[in-house]
């Protein structure tokens, strides 16, 4: 099965052979895990995911992770490890201006396997995979997911996190490849409380997923990669426009497809981040053609803090509309920084009432009615006619 042999050598020379090779669906024929309903844990802890937001050099570092999270991250700090290889990693992650970025969240749309008992199953000998149930989140459609590893020990050398494997609105799975000579088992896996949290959004006012729209990366100065390259480096632009953020965001990334992109890094890692977008880069990759087969793609989530709306000052009020009987008067002012979606906004336009005062209201009468006979037939006389009131 060609998705086993990407987890071992021998999908380096197949690779090497057949580097253009446009996959099948056929070959991607796995069956994908059933879930069935699950109530959520009450005492889960809180869902923790992370992304690095880099402003330039290298992206080869393994996956964020989370150290001993606590039920509060108001009161307790999170402990987040990136993989370092020697003293010159902190040179490239001050000069480039490495970052953290997080998000944590306790909602419905959010959850995280039980420490200690998360299911993990052996895959290979340095590989362990876990079908992780959803159906608590109830979503109403495969939401855009983005995962982290959490636990007490050694997870901070684990690959895979990021890939999302099999993703449905009940479910997904994740397999984590460890860097250990002695591989790693699903029971020290389970003795180290590893556990998977997982955040998943429908909503397109903070969340999203790219197009499978890779390019080839050459760092070389020719700008042209090697035609007998084994692995390969992908970057893909991840549009954000649609989100309409204010600000540039908290973006949480992964990379999700039908199979391939276990060995893959970088799927986490976030360049040139601005309220539009973001740059993703993928390492030891397959050619464009075949992420694009297995249709790898990035999703995502944004937070932005609430950002509330201001305004100029007022402007004058206007004449009233009425001269009498409770008219209306406006005044308007120009807004100068707009809302985001969790921010709140006044209005921009005021009205008061003026001129309440009743109208004058003056009466009418009907037509004249016909004169009536004189009063006298000599001397002097009148005659009179009427009409009649209709109104006061």
């Amino acid at each position: 099965m060609l998705f086993r042999s990407f987890t071992t050598i021998a999908w380096v020379d197949e690779i090497k052979d057949q580097a253009d090779a446009v996959i099948t669906d056929e070959q991607f024929a796995l069956e994908a895990p059933k879930y069935s309903p699950e109530p959520k844990f009450k005492d889960a802890l809180v869902s923790y995911t992370s992304s690095p937001t880099l402003g330039g050099g290298s992206y080869y570092s393994r996956e964020p992770t989370v150290n001993s999270p606590s039920r509060s991250p108001v009161r307790s700090k999170v402990a987040l490890e990136v993989s370092k290889r020697g003293e010159f990693m902190k040179f490239f992650a001050q000069r480039y201006n490495w970052r953290m970025t997080w998000v944590a969240n306790t909602g419905r749309t959010s959850g995280i396997t039980k420490p200690g008992l998360t299911g993990w199953k052996r895959f290979a000998k340095d590989t362990i995979y876990v079908d992780v149930n959803t159906t608590a989140c109830a979503y109403p459609s495969t939401p855009s997911y983005v995962t982290s590893i959490h636990g007490s020990a050694d997870h901070w050398r684990t690959q895979g996190v990021h890939s999302i494997y099999y993703p449905q609105a009940d479910g997904f799975r994740v397999y984590v490849m460890h860097a250990a000579a002695e591989g790693i088992t699903p029971e020290e896996a389970e003795r180290k409380r590893w556990s998977i949290a997982w955040m998943g959004s429908n909503d397109p006012k903070t969340a999203g997923t790219s197009s499978s729209d890779w390019k080839m990366y050459c760092a070389s100065k020719d700008d042209k990669c090697a035609a007998t390259a084994h692995y390969y480096s992908l970057f893909i632009d991840v549009s954000a426009k649609a989100n309409k953020f204010v600000t540039t965001p908290s973006y949480v990334s992964s990379v999700a497809g039908k199979a391939h992109h276990l060995v893959v890094t970088g799927g986490s890692s976030v360049f040139r981040a601005s309220k539009d977008g973001f740059r993703i880069y993928l390492d030891h990759a397959p050619t464009p053609l075949v992420a694009k087969a297995a249709n790898w793609h990035v999703n995502y989530i944004g937070y932005e803090e609430p950002i509330d709306c201001s305004f100029a000052p007022w402007g004058s009020w206007s004449a009233c509309d009425k001269t009498c009987g409770s008219g209306k008067s406006t005044r308007e002012r120009d807004t100068i920084v707009k809302n985001n979606h969790s921010g709140k906004c006044d209005n921009a336009v005021d009205v008061r009432k003026c001129n309440t005062a009743p109208c004058p209201v003056h009466c009418s009468v009907s037509a004249w009615n016909e004169w009536s006979a004189c009063s006298k037939t000599c001397g002097d006389r009148s005659e009179e006619h009427t009409s009649e009131l209709q109104s006061p």
